[in-house]
């Protein structure tokens, strides 16, 4: 995911992978109502950092549902630009599956036929649409600041479990947040 995201000495920059992974855990949680079950910011193969989702989508699911999916992939990019003023390369896998997504629901869900070239550029527009429309998300000040406190605490801990991740969510929203 984050592979290239690196500091000018060549460390892995923690922040950016941490509001990466942060802005997957926000987007599973304010669209589907889940809570991941781990993320980390440590390193893994090609990866800078891995968020463990709590279901996956399979069987039977809502146009809505798919749309929540492709709004989770997107998530990482635009954590990192709301949190960190940048956008990087680290989200290059995300954008793959989040076209993925969007291909198979213009072909496979819908009743219309598209050209070859008519579905790409459907694919994109609505790619940076729900991009759009996260960051817009992630920048409302309740959003912001469960953003903020979860990329804190990963970047300070490294890895968060699903506990800890409600505990922050919780103490964001109980106190009069959202």
């Amino acid at each position: 995911i984050t592979k290239n995201i690196r500091t000018p000495d060549g460390k892995l920059d923690v922040r950016l992978v941490s509001a990466h992974e942060c802005g997957h855990v926000l987007a599973s949680y304010i669209y589907n109502g889940n809570i991941p079950i781990k993320v980390t910011s440590y390193a893994y193969g090609g990866m800078g950092g891995f968020t463990q989702m709590s279901e996956s989508l399979e069987g039977l699911f809502t146009n809505e549902k798919l749309l929540n999916e492709v709004r989770e992939f997107v998530a990482g990019r635009a954590a990192e630009k709301v949190i960190c003023g940048v956008e990087t390369n680290g989200a290059s896998n995300d954008l793959e599956r989040a076209k993925k997504l969007l291909l198979a629901y213009y072909e496979t869900y819908n009743f219309e036929h598209y050209t070859e070239s008519e579905l790409k550029q459907l694919v994109l527009d609505k790619l940076n649409s729900i991009y759009e429309d996260v960051v817009r998300d992630f920048k409302v000040p309740e959003n912001y600041d469960n953003l903020l406190t979860l990329t804190d605490n990963l970047e300070k801990n490294r890895v968060l479990y699903q506990s800890d991740i409600a505990s922050v969510l919780v103490t964001v929203t109980s106190g009069g947040i959202i």
